[in-house]
């Protein structure tokens, strides 16, 4: 499986998935989408769009209501009970090609369900295109490729910088459970230096950041956030970083619901930050266009993104030759 994310609107998420669905030919593979992609017109910008461009064999996901919009020719396979606020989900298979509106599923379980169907059909690969706010479907497992678009910023070291923190975040490294079990708690749990494991009865960071802050002792080697870890709780965790000698576990690198200034002091840190759930970070697809009418030297993107990673980077406008 292979997730799309980016980093804004309008980065080439849909281009990408494109090239994608040429490269597998006559694969029987499956396409669904976090939100509505492969409308004419981007409902929040106004400015066109690519569209979606399905094939026979090809399995799509989508919200009943997008199935007028669709220019391919399909049978629907299954109605699913899963809804969304276009409609309930369903599963074509497509008899004759064309392009074709795709409105996913909004959660990670609905996700998983149509994944499962997808398998259960017989898809080869599956792929996903997520919406540029939604990075915590990235989770799901697969492959993720991170589109970086120049309609992030104007500024080329912006885009570059931002780049450059999140795909750190992505690469965060797994937690080794030798340093203590953590069990299956929905709990914020503390790791002592001898492995001790003691379970904090809070579950959510939101609220309640100082009084977390305030329990953890000189001998607390990890602290683990089952959920989302909000800017709050780690501005009080940077604040008190002199006190602390604690790393931080999250269930994903998504978790970590912070702004990049922010983020940028968390990696300064002498505490590390370690995930249960690793992303696969497969590559790097830059666009160096702006719909709003700005663009960057492509040479000068690439050279830049080449300093932050090792991972291969591609030109999303050079996919479609």
């Amino acid at each position: 499986m292979i997730s799309l994310v980016g980093n804004a609107k309008n980065a080439g998420k849909t281009t990408v998935l494109n090239h994608l669905i040429k490269e597998c030919g006559s694969k029987r593979i499956g396409i669904t989408s976090i939100g509505l992609d492969g409308e004419k017109i981007d409902q929040i910008t106004n400015l066109p769009k690519p569209r979606i461009y399905v094939k026979p064999k090809m399995l799509v996901a989508t919200a009943e209501q997008c199935l007028p919009e669709c220019e391919a020719e399909y049978e629907i396979l299954k109605t699913t009970d899963l809804s969304t606020a276009l409609g309930p989900i369903v599963i074509i298979e497509i008899t004759a090609p064309g392009n074709c509106l795709v409105g996913g599923p909004s959660t990670i379980t609905k996700l998983k369900k149509i994944i499962r169907e997808f398998r259960r059909l017989g898809t080869e690969k599956i792929l996903v295109d997520g919406a540029f706010s939604r990075q915590t479907f990235s989770q799901i497992g697969g492959a993720v490729i991170f589109c970086v678009g120049a309609s992030y910023s104007p500024d080329l070291d912006k885009v570059v910088s931002h780049a450059k923190n999140t795909i750190k975040q992505f690469q965060l490294p797994k937690y080794d459970r030798k340093y203590g079990p953590l069990g299956r708690s929905s709990k914020i749990v503390k790791i002592n230096q001898d492995g001790h494991r003691d379970v904090v009865g809070i579950d959510s960071t939101l609220g309640n950041g100082k009084n977390i802050i305030e329990t953890i002792g000189s001998d607390v080697a990890f602290l683990f956030v089952p959920r989302a870890v909000s800017q709050s709780f780690l501005k009080e965790f940077v604040r008190e970083r002199q006190r602390l000698r604690c790393n931080l576990i999250v269930s994903s690198p998504t978790h970590l619901m912070v702004d990049e200034q922010l983020l940028k002091h968390l990696f300064l840190l002498d505490q590390k930050i370690f995930v249960l759930h690793p992303m696969k970070l497969a590559a790097i697809a830059y666009n160096p266009f702006s719909p709003t009418g700005y663009a960057f030297s492509d040479e000068q993107f690439k050279a830049e993104l080449k300093k932050v990673t090792d991972l291969p980077i591609i030109n999303v406008l050079e996919s479609q030759k």
